[in-house]
Protein backbone atom coordinates (compact mmCIF):
# COMPACT_ATOMS: atom_id res chain seq x y z
CA UNK A 1 0.00 0.00 0.00
CA UNK A 2 1.33 3.41 -0.82
CA UNK A 3 -0.26 7.00 -0.82
CA UNK A 4 -1.03 6.83 -3.88
CA UNK A 5 -2.86 3.84 -3.92
CA UNK A 6 -4.44 3.39 -0.88
CA UNK A 7 -6.28 0.40 -1.59
CA UNK A 8 -10.16 -0.77 -1.94
CA UNK A 9 -10.74 -0.73 1.50
CA UNK A 10 -9.51 2.86 2.50
CA UNK A 11 -11.90 4.57 4.36
CA UNK A 12 -13.35 1.13 5.54
CA UNK A 13 -12.73 -0.03 9.56
CA UNK A 14 -12.57 -3.82 10.27
CA UNK A 15 -12.64 -5.80 13.68
CA UNK A 16 -10.72 -8.31 14.15
CA UNK A 17 -11.72 -10.72 17.02
CA UNK A 18 -8.59 -13.44 18.09
CA UNK A 19 -6.39 -10.81 15.60
CA UNK A 20 -3.07 -12.07 17.64
CA UNK A 21 -2.44 -14.76 16.08
CA UNK A 22 -3.65 -17.96 13.08
CA UNK A 23 -5.98 -16.82 10.84
CA UNK A 24 -7.23 -13.62 12.91
CA UNK A 25 -4.04 -12.60 12.43
CA UNK A 26 -3.45 -13.18 8.77
CA UNK A 27 -6.72 -11.93 7.96
CA UNK A 28 -6.16 -8.70 9.70
CA UNK A 29 -2.70 -8.32 7.60
CA UNK A 30 -4.55 -8.66 4.76
CA UNK A 31 -7.48 -6.04 5.85
CA UNK A 32 -4.45 -3.52 6.27
CA UNK A 33 -2.58 -4.43 3.24
CA UNK A 34 -6.10 -3.63 1.38
CA UNK A 35 -5.99 -0.21 2.90
CA UNK A 36 -8.58 -0.58 5.93
CA UNK A 37 -8.36 0.51 9.13
CA UNK A 38 -7.74 -2.25 11.54
CA UNK A 39 -8.43 -3.21 14.92
CA UNK A 40 -7.34 -6.43 16.50
CA UNK A 41 -8.75 -8.36 20.07
CA UNK A 42 -6.48 -10.01 22.33
CA UNK A 43 -6.17 -11.48 25.67
CA UNK A 44 -3.14 -10.27 26.74
CA UNK A 45 -2.18 -6.62 26.62
CA UNK A 46 1.53 -6.48 26.15
CA UNK A 47 0.67 -9.48 23.24
CA UNK A 48 -1.96 -7.65 21.25
CA UNK A 49 -0.19 -4.15 20.99
CA UNK A 50 2.92 -6.20 19.44
CA UNK A 51 0.82 -7.66 17.09
CA UNK A 52 -0.80 -4.99 16.16
CA UNK A 53 2.63 -3.24 15.78
CA UNK A 54 4.08 -6.21 13.58
CA UNK A 55 0.28 -6.31 11.45
CA UNK A 56 1.27 -2.73 10.50
CA UNK A 57 4.99 -3.08 9.55
CA UNK A 58 3.70 -6.23 7.70
CA UNK A 59 1.07 -4.69 5.77
CA UNK A 60 2.52 -1.24 5.73
CA UNK A 61 -0.56 0.33 6.79
CA UNK A 62 -0.05 2.14 10.37
CA UNK A 63 -3.61 2.44 11.47
CA UNK A 64 -3.99 -0.98 13.58
CA UNK A 65 -5.35 -0.63 16.85
CA UNK A 66 -4.69 -3.02 20.13
CA UNK A 67 -8.17 -3.82 22.11
CA UNK A 68 -7.09 -6.58 25.24
CA UNK A 69 -10.36 -7.94 26.85
CA UNK A 70 -10.52 -11.67 28.29
CA UNK A 71 -13.90 -12.63 26.14
CA UNK A 72 -14.94 -15.68 28.84
CA UNK A 73 -15.60 -12.23 31.16
CA UNK A 74 -19.13 -10.58 30.81
CA UNK A 75 -17.52 -7.30 31.79
CA UNK A 76 -14.94 -7.47 29.96
CA UNK A 77 -16.88 -7.91 26.62
CA UNK A 78 -18.79 -5.11 27.59
CA UNK A 79 -15.63 -2.78 28.15
CA UNK A 80 -14.22 -3.78 24.83
CA UNK A 81 -17.60 -3.01 23.33
CA UNK A 82 -17.50 0.18 24.81
CA UNK A 83 -14.08 1.10 23.26
CA UNK A 84 -14.40 0.00 20.29
CA UNK A 85 -17.51 2.07 20.37
CA UNK A 86 -15.41 4.65 21.42
CA UNK A 87 -12.48 4.42 18.79
CA UNK A 88 -14.51 3.81 15.92
CA UNK A 89 -17.92 5.92 14.32
CA UNK A 90 -18.51 2.41 12.32
CA UNK A 91 -17.68 -0.86 11.64
CA UNK A 92 -17.55 -1.89 8.16
CA UNK A 93 -16.63 -5.67 8.87
CA UNK A 94 -16.44 -7.35 11.71
CA UNK A 95 -14.37 -11.10 11.61
CA UNK A 96 -15.27 -13.63 14.55
CA UNK A 97 -12.31 -15.93 14.67
CA UNK A 98 -11.99 -18.57 17.00
CA UNK A 99 -11.62 -17.77 20.37
CA UNK A 100 -10.05 -20.60 23.11
CA UNK A 101 -11.94 -19.14 26.25
CA UNK A 102 -9.83 -19.35 29.18
CA UNK A 103 -11.32 -21.81 32.12
CA UNK A 104 -10.34 -20.05 34.78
Amino acid sequence: MTENSPGPMAGKTALVTGGTGGIGRATAVGLGALGARVGITGRDKARTQTAAAEIARESGNPAVDAFAADMSSQAEVRRLAAAVLNAYPRLDVLVNTPVRLSSN
